[in-house]
């Protein structure tokens, strides 16, 4: 018997903190006629609230240290302000969503790397270790969308801050055996780009060989590789798609990057 469709949907800043983005994309996602699981970031909010706290974030291009206040201030946002915003967005199209970290029902347990526990101060950055897919797809067959943000946890009492495509990708991994899974990765532009300067250059199909020529050419930038390689992984584990496009072109996926074997 053929397996039902499941469409897993990442999303960051460029679409959190644009309104009118944000609307267009829900609106989208609403007409895909599939199951469907909504995995967000953060956006800038984070940022925004630990300034109004006299907490520097500072300019870095670097993953920020998730120490005490930081773990709590992610908390707030990521699992509160913006999930629930896009759980109401949601509600207004009919659509049954329920707003979860990894904490809730168990869903995504994590660990900290090594170098994380090593520190002068503990960063509480978590690495996926465990998906608990039979309760996501318990919540799935009740006709319910879940909206994960980017927070999982240690089964010791502590929550983690963990990486939105991160997530997506090993989500993915653990519904590929119940679901025909496709993995979507919205970023700016409207797939990978062959030529960074070029919004135009859009390969349409990425496999193992010419992703090793244009890695050498320094086509990608280092968060595409890391999203990459994980998508090589996600079809190893028995997904049907990755494509990486923008969210713009959710309603039409073959303007995106598809990722294959």
């Amino acid at each position: 018997m053929a397996k039902e469709k499941l469409l897993i949907v990442k999303i960051g800043t460029s679409v959190l903190d644009d309104p009118e983005t944000l609307r267009k994309l829900i609106k989208d996602l609403v007409a895909i006629k599939c199951r469907k699981i909504l995995v967000h970031s953060g956006g800038i909010m984070a940022s925004k609230v630990a300034g109004s706290m006299g907490i520097k974030m500072g300019k870095s291009k670097k993953p920020v240290t998730i120490d005490d206040k930081m773990l709590d201030i992610v908390t707030m946002v990521y699992g509160g302000l913006v999930n629930k915003r896009l759980v109401a967005l949601m509600q207004k199209h009919r659509i049954n969503a329920v707003g979860l970290t990894g904490a809730d029902m168990n869903i995504i347990t994590s660990e900290l790397p090594e170098e994380n526990i090593k520190a002068k101060s503990i960063n509480w950055a978590g690495r996926i270790k465990k998906v608990n897919g039979k309760a996501l797809a318990s919540i799935i067959e009740k006709g319910v969308m879940p909206v994960l943000a980017p927070l999982t946890h240690d089964a010791k009492g502590h929550l983690l801050s963990t990486e939105a495509n991160s997530i997506a990708s090993e989500v993915a991994k653990a519904l590929a055996t119940t679901y025909d899974v496709t993995l979507v990765f919205c970023f700016e532009d409207r797939g990978l780009l062959s030529n960074k300067k070029d919004s135009n250059s859009v390969i349409p199909v990425l496999k193992p060989n010419n992703y090793k020529m244009l890695k050498e050419m320094r086509c990608f930038t280092e968060e595409k590789i890391l999203v990459i390689d994980e998508a090589f992984t996600v079809l190893d584990y028995g997904a049907s798609e990755v494509i990486v496009t923008n969210a713009a072109s959710l309603s039409n996926l073959a303007n995106g990057t598809h990722i294959k074997q």
